[in-house]
């Protein structure tokens, strides 16, 4: 419970702990409806602090969205990059091992007598 539900209960409990037949003050009344009132405010508050984080909150990450958003495009854009470098680079191996075998293999017809 919050501070002003308890002073509400506490000062209800008072007002009615008296005597079953008496009623009432209207000073009695009249703190029992400031007690509601306080309690209400109390709550207000609460609440308007709680809708103002959250529109904070909306702010801030509606931010980190965009910029998330962005690093994801230049992320898949890097990988797209390397995805393609990556095939150059297993062509350039290929094309290399083949240069070589041609290289020995004909540098053996060419040259029998020397090994390698």
């Amino acid at each position: 419970m919050n501070k002003p539900s308890l002073a509400l209960t506490g000062i209800l409990a008072l007002a009615l702990s008296g005597c079953a037949n008496k009623q009432p003050s209207t000073a009695d009344l009249m703190r029992q409806h400031g007690a509601q009132d306080s309690s209400r405010a109390a709550l207000q508050k609460d609440l308007a602090k709680q809708w103002d984080r959250g529109n904070e909150l909306i702010a801030s990450g509606t931010k980190q969205i965009k910029v998330a958003e962005k690093q994801i495009s230049q992320a898949e854009k890097q990988l797209r990059e390397a995805q393609r470098d990556l095939k150059q680079a297993k062509r350039d191996v290929s094309k290399g091992e083949r240069l070589k075998q041609r290289a020995e293999k004909r540098f053996s017809e060419e040259f029998p007598q020397s090994s390698l």
